[in-house]
């Protein structure tokens, strides 16, 4: 390898590291959970208490936890079991999606996270 190879490879690591730190940085600590099933809130909820959520209705049956700072779908009805098998999420901005039952979990912080876009 010469020099310049070298040069190029500490480069593209570098580049890979600070991409890497850039995107897990932002994540803020979420305090809250926000349930809403066919676009309507169906709830919202703390992070910090343990909770046990039921949604049976016309789209099916959903069973969500919230444990220890992590809200999952620890039950559901619908023939993927996407929802089920997604890992728990406590990071803001964080989604668990169950699009037969029209269901978004969504994690986020109450205390704000600025503005990302500004429109006229």
């Amino acid at each position: 390898m010469k020099k310049w190879d070298m040069a190029l490879l500490a480069g593209l690591l570098l580049l890979a590291g600070l991409s890497f730190w850039l995107l897990h940085a932002r994540r803020l600590e979420a305090d809250r959970v926000i349930i809403k099933q066919d676009g309507k809130n169906v709830g919202v909820y703390s992070l910090a208490e343990q909770a046990e959520i039921v949604l049976d209705n016309q789209w099916g049956k959903n069973i969500i936890q919230i444990k220890d700072g992590q809200a999952s779908v620890t039950e559901a009805n619908c023939p993927d079991q996407y929802c089920v098998r997604h890992r728990p999420i406590s990071g803001s901005r964080e989604v668990i999606i169950c699009l037969p039952h029209k269901l978004v979990i969504e994690v986020e912080s109450a205390k704000g996270e600025g503005v990302d876009m500004l429109a006229d």
